[in-house]
């Protein structure tokens, strides 16, 4: 042990001040690794939660489009519907006006009988004997004058 000795005492060993500055360095730079680790992993959990954030609204954009496909759906039904009964209340009306229409009504054997001033006569109390008639056939027209009255019962 006597010639270790020597050699220790060249060898320069660190003192107590130079191990204590050691030991904070480390210190410090294990507080930075551990706030750098600490961090990142808030930066990966605030990832995490952007991404989730953005599945629950591409969930809802895709409930909100389901829906608005349901409404577009209904809505062209409803208007389908709406032309249907439109339609077929103009075909029923286009009947009733051909029905009404006066030349359907003289086709079928019937007159219009009108006074000289064009107003049409509805009924024989309001003529008189000697009056002049335009009557309209369903193929040409008369002029008649009035010699009888006759009353109806």
């Amino acid at each position: 042990m006597s010639t270790l000795r020597p050699l220790l005492q060249n060898r320069r060993f660190p003192g107590l001040s130079d191990l204590i500055t050691a030991h904070h360095e480390r210190q410090l730079l294990l507080q930075a690794a551990l706030a750098q680790q600490f961090q990142n992993s808030h930066d990966r959990l605030q990832r995490l939660r952007d991404r989730l954030w953005l599945l629950k609204l591409d969930h809802r954009m895709h409930q909100e489009i389901q829906a608005i496909a349901w409404v577009r759906q209904r809505l062209l039904q409803v208007t389908r519907q709406h032309f249907q009964q439109a339609n077929q209340h103009c075909k029923l009306l286009g009947q009733t006006l051909a029905t009404l229409d006066p030349q359907a009504v003289l086709r079928r054997g019937y007159a219009i009988v009108r006074q000289r001033n064009g107003t049409i006569t509805r009924s024989a109390t309001t003529l008189t004997v000697g009056q002049p008639l335009h009557i309209q056939l369903n193929q040409g027209q008369v002029e008649v004058q009035i010699t009888e009255i006759l009353q109806s019962d």
